[in-house]
């Protein structure tokens, strides 16, 4: 059984990758000095924790944030690989490749999205857009 908790992070995370997919990143960051900071940070953590997924995800999501696809699809992947189902991070990883110009990868990620959850938004204007070229 999923907890509260796992839910609420979920619908957090979730809510963080539609808004960085959308270009509102500057909305959920604070100025470029603390972002420095707080990648400082987690990349501390990460030594300590390599495998950590909740570390991951936020070092990809704050590559995301400074357009650095390479290092955010590297973390998000370990994402991935620890937390299966993780359909944030796996949005947010198609959202990266697309980014990055990757559109096969970023329509499996996509894909592999809506297989969890069915009416997730992102996911599909990320496929529409994907189409569309």
């Amino acid at each position: 059984m999923i907890s509260f908790r796992q839910v609420i992070k979920t619908i957090v995370l979730t809510i963080l990758a539609i808004l960085l997919s959308l270009g509102y990143a500057s909305d959920v960051f604070a100025a470029e000095d603390d972002i420095q900071k707080e990648i400082l940070r987690y990349k501390t953590m990460a030594k300590a924790n390599p495998n950590n997924p909740s570390v991951n995800y936020r070092l990809g999501a704050l590559y995301t944030s400074q357009k650095d696809y390479d290092l955010a699809i590297k973390h998000l992947k370990v994402t991935i690989e620890n937390s299966e189902g993780d359909y944030a991070a796996m949005n947010l990883l198609g959202w990266c490749y697309y980014r990055s110009g990757n559109m096969v990868d970023s329509k499996v990620m996509f894909e592999k999205v809506l297989t969890i959850e069915p009416d997730n938004g992102s996911a599909k204007r990320g496929l529409a857009k994907i189409a569309a070229n």
